[in-house]
């Protein structure tokens, strides 16, 4: 019997599920502060409606991008964009995240990753300081 690992086990070996679990609530933690802050400052700017959207919008996408850009290698975004990226190819049935539209796909994906999870949270802080900050408005 052969004992040499092959390649879907070393790639195993190298993930520590803790560790995993662990980055991703710092992540999840660093989105929701950053969110929240956004919220906090389009309330107290006063921003209504498309105006408070389209903060919200911006901030999420900036603070995906920040974390890509300084968290991830950047030089290999398929590594970090996995689970976009992995869709099946209909007439072969294999997986088919090499392509340049999958991968932009997985991007956009990425880029908005999040924004049903953070929008609540978004809306309370937008909310609560529009309220405390323009009361007599």
């Amino acid at each position: 019997m052969d004992a040499t690992p092959t390649q879907a086990q070393l790639a195993a070996a190298r993930l520590n599920p803790e560790a995993l679990q662990h980055n991703t609530s710092q992540l999840y933690y660093v989105r929701s502060i950053l969110l929240s802050v956004a919220g906090s400052a389009a309330g107290v700017l006063g921003l209504r409606t498309w105006a408070g959207l389209l903060v919200y919008l911006s901030a999420l996408v900036l603070t995906n991008i920040l974390l890509v850009l300084l968290l991830a290698n950047p030089s290999r975004p398929q590594a970090h964009l996995h689970s976009f990226a992995l869709k099946t190819n209909a007439p072969t049935g294999r997986a088919g995240g090499s392509s340049a539209g999958t991968l932009a796909l997985a991007w956009v994906g990425w880029l908005f990753e999040g924004a049903q999870e953070f929008g609540f949270s978004f809306v309370l802080w937008w909310t609560l300081w529009s309220a405390l900050v323009h009361v007599y408005d």
